[in-house]
């Protein structure tokens, strides 16, 4: 090779090496630039702060895995529950936040917001941000570094407005499904269930099983109950205007939350959500003024939920004489107002009569059990009395014996009386330790006529 082509190859590496070296410095500057400005992890993240001049300070905190509670900063305001996802998406988009290259003018800095993160470590980050924008950025720092710029967009959806409006629209904030306890106070009627082993109950004003489909479809129209807007403003507080001083409903739920802590204990908490609701809030009266803490949160609420929700407790009442299950029934001993008995025991090969002694004796009319059992587990009461039997005996029941259920082993399971009432005295009235019911225009089960 000659000379000159010797120096036109050195020449052409050094011209490459130059290039690498410029593409790889260009390749870290970029990458500088690309550094996440706060450089958190979202997960670690467990409140929110936001700090606006001569504003109350807003705080969004974590008090469950996926559970945001926020507080306006008024006083003695009660938490409300925050849409998850919009802090999970705000807290990404944090993370992923880098600084442009340009920043607009600083001066407003010092006087601007102030969004504050804590983390479960006990550490915490701030971000201060103007109110100025200058080319679609807005100046901000982390903590005590350098002012740099920001989208314009972000701090857009850091301002108290959006963030207010992360709040939860249900007005009741709990998975009504899975609630234990439901209490309402209308005027001078309360109604209360509650819920064991899945079953609902009337607890208030009188003790009875219930209806569970009547359950569920108050609870379903509770969930439907939905915040049109929240007033913030204090000067909107006022009991008058709002009715919240003496509301028309007063509802509560209870939610009971089985968790397993960090030793392997399960533990019982139990989460709560009350609404108080007032006046209307419009001429057409389809929305009402609303609280869950006495008026201190302010919030109108669209009413059509609440459409035929009732406060009776006949309307929640079981229907049927006895939620024992036919299947579940293995002994049934008939006892007469004159003194008669008759038992029936249930085997492998069916039913058999029982003697005066106890013993099997031939087989009775099985599909008269089984309507008799059919009639008590499943036939609909058209009319139902509650309170007890002194509001009982007041519908003139008069009875005339009582059927005794019991399981294979002989366990009670439930005692119905049977006979009629003055009003309806040839329709069937069959008498529990929960209730009267009475079925006109229906023929009693055979099984409990005289014979």
């Amino acid at each position: 090779m000659s000379r000159t082509a010797l120096w036109i190859t050195f020449a052409l590496a050094a011209v490459i090496g130059l290039l690498a070296l410029a593409l790889s410095l260009s390749g870290e500057l970029d990458d500088d630039e690309a550094t996440p400005l706060l450089g958190i992890d979202p997960a670690r993240v467990t409140a929110i702060r936001l700090a606006e001049p001569g504003r109350p300070t807003l705080e969004i905190r974590r008090v469950a895995p996926d559970t945001w509670m926020m507080t306006t900063g008024a006083e003695d305001a009660a938490p409300w529950p925050v849409i998850g996802a919009r802090v999970r998406t705000t807290l990404r988009i944090l993370a992923d936040a880098t600084p442009a290259p340009d920043a607009p003018a600083s001066k407003d800095i010092e006087n601007g917001a102030e969004l504050t993160l804590e983390f479960d470590v006990g550490e915490s980050r701030t971000l201060r941000f103007g109110a100025s924008r200058l080319g679609g950025r807005v100046a901000a720092a982390v903590d005590d570094g350098p002012v740099v710029g920001l989208d314009a967009a972000l701090i857009d959806a850091l301002r108290r407005e959006d963030v207010l409006a992360w709040r939860e629209t249900v007005a009741l904030p709990l998975n009504l499904r899975d609630a234990s306890r439901v209490r309402m106070v209308a005027g001078d009627r309360t109604l209360a269930l509650g819920k064991v082993v899945g079953e609902w109950s009337l607890r208030e004003p009188h003790a009875a099983r219930a209806n569970q489909a009547a359950a569920m479809d108050l609870l379903d129209a509770l969930s439907r109950l939905s915040v049109a807007r929240f007033i913030d403003d204090p000067a909107s507080r006022d009991p008058e205007t709002t009715g919240l001083g003496d509301p028309r409903w007063t509802i509560g739920v209870e939610q009971d939350i089985r968790e397993i802590d960090g030793a392997g204990e399960v533990r019982v908490r139990t989460v709560r959500a009350t609404l108080a609701i007032g006046a209307a809030a419009d001429m057409e009266g389809a929305t009402a003024f609303a609280s869950p803490d006495a008026g201190r949160t302010l919030l109108v609420v669209r009413t059509e939920a609440l459409e035929g929700v009732s406060v009776d407790p006949h309307a929640y009442a079981a229907r049927s004489a006895t939620d024992v299950l036919p299947s579940n029934v293995g002994m049934i001993i008939l006892s007469f107002a004159d003194g008669r008995e008759s038992g029936y025991r249930r085997g492998l090969d069916g039913w058999r009569s029982l003697t005066a002694q106890g013993l099997l004796a031939d087989a009775p009319p099985e599909a008269e059990i089984d309507a008799l059992l059919v009639f008590l587990s499943s036939r609909i009461a058209p009319v139902v009395r509650l309170g007890g039997a002194d509001a009982q005996e007041a519908e003139g029941f008069v009875p005339a014996g009582a059927v005794r259920l019991l399981g294979f082993s002989e366990e009670p399971l439930d005692v119905i009386e049977f006979g009629a009432v003055a009003s309806e005295p040839d329709a069937p009235a069959l008498r529990s330790a929960d209730a009267l019911r009475v079925y006109p225009g229906a023929t009693a089960p055979a099984l409990l006529t005289s014979r």
